[in-house]
């Protein structure tokens, strides 16, 4: 895990500059984008690099404003950070559902869904009660009214088994924090294909753009990245970028099979003994 690093701070001992260079910049973003989206699953042209989980979601929110409706679908385990920004433009309002207790979350969801819902949106563990939601069971309730899933997986990615297409997840934004053993500073957005084909520019910054630094022109606007590069806007963490990277080599190297089994077996010898 500290090879990548050791690496990093040589080079920039060495020559601070190089570490700042497009080519040793997009490589590391890159490298970070490609990892994380084989531990979900994605494709990595659908992930884009944040500072954290609710810059993620502020994101993802603001770029479903092109689809109809009026409402989204929230229960006790969305995280406050994947809930207010749907309230912050007043163009949303929420439908609480009490999800804890039901024997059948998704069937509880389910009856607060209409055909001006826009989406569903959840934690996909719940950070104080540990919950699990059936992601896949949540998805074909939001796809038959046409609305999307959006899942904060800040307290599952790295432990839990995640495969966004498999599952049907449209939207999902996490940390590198927690159990991807990385550093604060960095988060995720993934934005399925259906999602960002439609998901409009928000904000521009010269990561975003297509082109090297002499393509750039001053007299138009250039061409923006078509994938989910284009809400990266500028220097990002390097720092956190090249740890966020040996978190999860070290976290693919051990298997995310082998971590959820570990944790499972641990929770459930709590449980007993409680």
């Amino acid at each position: 895990m500290l090879s990548a690093w050791n690496a990093w701070s040589n080079a920039w001992r060495e020559d601070p500059n190089s570490v700042y260079t497009p080519d040793a910049l997009r490589g590391s973003c890159d490298s970070l984008r490609t990892s994380f989206a084989k531990l979900i699953a994605a494709e990595p042209t659908g992930v884009a690099i944040t500072d954290n989980t609710s810059r993620a979601a502020n994101i993802a929110i603001r770029a479903l404003a092109r689809r109809p409706g009026d409402n989204v679908v929230v229960d006790n385990s969305t995280y406050p950070s994947s809930l207010y920004p749907w309230y912050i433009n007043g163009a949303y309002t929420s439908r609480l559902v009490e999800t804890d207790d039901s024997d059948d979350p998704a069937g509880a969801v389910a009856a607060h869904i209409d055909d001006d819902t826009v989406a569903v949106c959840v934690s996909h563990v719940a950070p104080l009660t540990g919950r699990r939601h059936d992601l896949s069971a949540l998805s074909t309730v939001a796809h038959r009214h046409d609305a999307v899933l959006v899942v904060d997986a800040a307290q599952s990615t790295g432990v839990v088994p995640i495969d966004v297409r498999r599952e049907g997840v449209d939207i999902l934004v996490t940390t590198a924090m927690k159990w991807l053993l990385g550093p604060p500073g960095i988060g995720f957005l993934y934005l399925g294909p259906n999602i960002l084909a439609d998901a409009p520019v928000l904000d521009v910054g010269y990561l975003g753009l297509e082109g090297s630094r002499a393509e750039w022109p001053r007299d138009r606007m250039p061409s923006v990245s078509a994938d989910a590069r284009r809400y990266e806007l500028g220097l990002p963490n390097l720092p956190g970028i090249v740890a966020a990277q040996a978190g999860l080599a070290l976290l693919m190297d051990v298997g995310i099979d082998n971590v959820a089994g570990q944790v499972q077996g641990l929770a459930t010898r709590c449980l007993d003994g409680l």
